[in-house]
């Protein structure tokens, strides 16, 4: 269901921004969408220990849930921050970034990547 609403999300997105991805049916029908899962990551970025124990994506997933900053970050981190966490999203506490091309990739730790 989480993967369907963020399609839509996609979707609504493009339509805003005047991109045309689809026809929109007068009958209000709304088209069907094909999404596939895999029982495997596709690829995976970071493998390395933590040196604090945390996971990479630790600040990130911490502002998007309680929009808090980390202590002690200057005002200009502060933005990168927001800059970085928009391209992210949190859905019943599993942080997934918005690709490109709208390809939800699911942020994990280092345990679960090995």
């Amino acid at each position: 269901m989480a993967e369907y609403e963020a399609c839509a999300m996609g979707i609504l997105a493009a339509l805003e921004s005047k991109a045309k991805f689809l026809e929109i049916n007068r009958n209000n029908e709304i088209p069907s969408i094909k999404m596939e899962s895999r029982g495997y990551p596709a690829y995976c970025h970071v493998m390395e220990e933590e040196p604090d124990g945390k996971p990479w994506y630790h600040d990130i997933k911490h502002y998007l849930i309680n929009r808090e900053y980390p202590p002690e970050i200057s005002e200009n981190e502060k933005g990168t921050l927001r800059q970085l966490s928009a391209s992210f999203f949190v859905n019943e506490n599993i942080l997934y970034k918005r690709n490109y091309y709208m390809v939800l990739l699911r942020c994990v730790d280092v345990n679960a990547a090995k």
